[in-house]
């Protein structure tokens, strides 16, 4: 998922250069065409040219915003088809729900929490508590108490 955000970054940063370019373009041919220098009735300052840069610039960000925002929930489609494949195998699934909540125990630090399943997945949630129990405790030295709360949809 990293990998991933650092090549959105990358590409938006490519895109940035990109309309840097333009507008350092559109200034300089603006300047040797003669048009009609028409002012800004708000600030008498900026011309047209600028609030037309401004809309470009504002029209390249919501686009590349838009991409992104795509290419993230593409990535979270793919993230939820690799964890339903997860779930069919159940050895795999245990191993990975169990480094899932030891992982969260481990930031809580808290004495006792709760963790939500879905019902059908409830002797398998069962099973990664034990293990996961045991796995804080030989990190941490600390000893908790999970509580399993199978109220999830099956539909998640």
């Amino acid at each position: 998922m990293k990998q991933e955000q650092q090549a959105i970054d990358a590409q938006f940063e490519k895109k940035r250069k990109g309309a840097e370019t333009a507008q350092k373009m559109w200034v300089f041919f603006s300047s040797l065409i003669p048009l009609p220098y028409v002012f800004n009735t708000k600030n008498p300052n900026t011309t047209c040219f600028d609030s037309h840069q401004s809309t470009l610039t504002n029209k390249s960000r919501l686009r590349l915003l838009h991409r992104r925002e795509e290419q993230l929930q593409d990535l979270f489609a793919a993230a939820r088809t690799q964890i339903a494949r997860l779930a069919d195998d159940e050895a795999r699934y245990v191993q990975f729900l169990e480094s899932v909540i030891v992982q969260g125990l481990l930031q809580l630090l808290e004495p006792s929490a709760t963790v939500y399943a879905r019902s059908k997945d409830e002797a398998i949630a069962g099973r990664a508590l034990d293990g996961a129990k045991k796995t804080y405790h030989d990190i941490s030295g600390r000893q908790v108490e999970i509580d399993l709360d199978a109220s999830l949809s099956n539909d998640l």
